[in-house]
């Protein structure tokens, strides 16, 4: 879960690259091994989560990059 928040985190942050180094190592750590696609669909699926680590960071009263309003 830990790999799943920094893969959203890097990808807020505009780090792609990194977004996709941190999500395969939260797929090597489980037990379930997707497929290309559904690799694909999961680093997709980072954007969604991304936008909603925008929206909780701005309701609590900071920038996307964890700074202060």
């Amino acid at each position: 879960m830990a790999y799943i928040a920094l893969a959203q985190n890097s990808y807020l942050m505009g780090d792609q690259d990194a977004a996709r180094v941190q999500l395969q190592q939260a797929i090597d750590a489980s037990t379930d091994k997707p497929s290309a696609e559904e690799r694909n669909e999961m680093f997709d699926k980072l954007a969604e989560g991304a936008k909603q680590m925008a929206e909780k960071r701005k309701a609590y009263g900071f920038k996307v990059n964890c700074e202060p309003l």
